[in-house]
């Protein structure tokens, strides 16, 4: 599904909800979301093999989304 001139691609996705009850103040809940992708590619070196633009580029990207909540 992915070409492979797309490169290397990596991946990682996480979400958790902790419940605190006390005795006194209530309920305190922490919850967070956080996304972490990377995608990487390095050029064909030998000009001879190049078929496509993309052979002859390299790129780095990484991205990350974190997201902290309390209530």
């Amino acid at each position: 599904m992915i070409p492979e001139e797309a490169g290397d691609i990596g991946f990682q996705d996480f979400a958790f909800k902790l419940n605190f009850p006390t005795k006194n103040a209530g309920n305190f809940t922490l919850w967070g979301l956080g996304a972490r992708d990377d995608q990487d590619r390095n050029p064909i070196d030998d000009e001879t093999e190049w078929e496509t633009r993309a052979d002859k580029q390299g790129y780095e990207n990484d991205q990350s989304t974190p997201f902290w909540f309390v209530v």
